[in-house]
């Protein structure tokens, strides 16, 4: 089951628990305040080698980056005249990678790698109405909220790998936190008596600037001690930019 298929299978299931033929109402958004809402969005990412590659041996050369990411939204919503304020979480998945071989200069492979990134976003949202029907609407969107991110990484290193770095196989678990920025525009458009969908498409800003150690390591990079900030091989903090544009769609139940 397909990650946009999860939210349209809840959206029904709650329509199903919530309403009944009883409690049909004919729709107008300007009598319409409270929602709640559900959804997703999927686009490219910026994220690409930046979890591991500055960190994995100098002139090491990899086969797979992330390219893609995907999200998950719910939260409550207030609907004025002119204007809706959000209040919810997203969950930020950049796709995970499996397998990504690291090699040298002349191709010989030095390890095998798992690499995971993730953040939970708490924060909130203004939505501008310039435009709305009695049941259909423009929206021009901001959302501001705080990140708290992990990383993991995974290592499996080859013989070549061990000689070349002096290390194991080995894993590295880290945590970060930093600050999401996001703007859209898109059309919400009412669909049964108290449903509506919202489709917009938008671009997601959220760096993680540093990540801290959550156990004892010894890695390519160094050692890494428990709540010590993990490094590149140069010294430089371990920074993710986890944004990218993207498509999105999420379901509005007006209570």
């Amino acid at each position: 089951m397909t990650f946009f298929t999860r939210v349209v299978a809840a959206a029904a299931l709650l329509w199903m628990f919530f309403v009944s033929p009883a409690e049909a109402r004919v729709f107008d958004f300007k009598n319409e305040h409270v929602a709640i809402y559900v959804g997703g969005t999927f686009g490219n990412s910026a994220a690409g080698d930046g979890a591991y590659a500055l960190a994995s041996g100098n002139g090491t050369k990899f086969d797979k980056k992330v390219e893609s990411t995907a999200s998950a939204e719910a939260g409550l919503l207030l609907s004025l005249e002119a204007v809706n304020f959000q209040l919810g979480v997203d969950y930020v998945m950049p796709r995970e990678l499996k397998g990504v071989t690291g090699a040298d200069s002349s191709g010989t492979p030095l390890f095998s790698l798992d690499s995971k990134l993730s953040a939970l976003v708490v924060g909130g949202g203004i939505e501008l109405i310039p435009y709305r029907k009695p049941r259909s609407r423009l929206l021009i969107g901001f959302k501001y909220g705080y990140s708290m991110a992990n990383l993991t990484n995974r290592y499996s290193m080859t013989p070549a790998g061990t000689g070349a770095f002096g290390v194991g196989d080995y894993s590295e678990d880290a945590t970060g936190t930093g600050v999401m920025l996001q703007g859209y525009a898109g059309w919400e458009i009412n669909f049964t008596d108290v449903w509506t969908v919202a489709i917009h498409a938008g671009y997601r800003e959220l760096r993680i600037l540093g990540f801290k150690s959550t156990k004892e390591t010894t890695a390519i990079s160094g050692h890494q001690a428990e709540g010590q900030e993990i490094l590149n091989m140069d010294g430089s903090s371990r920074a993710v930019n986890f944004g990218g544009a993207y498509v999105g769609l999420n379901f509005r139940f007006y209570l």
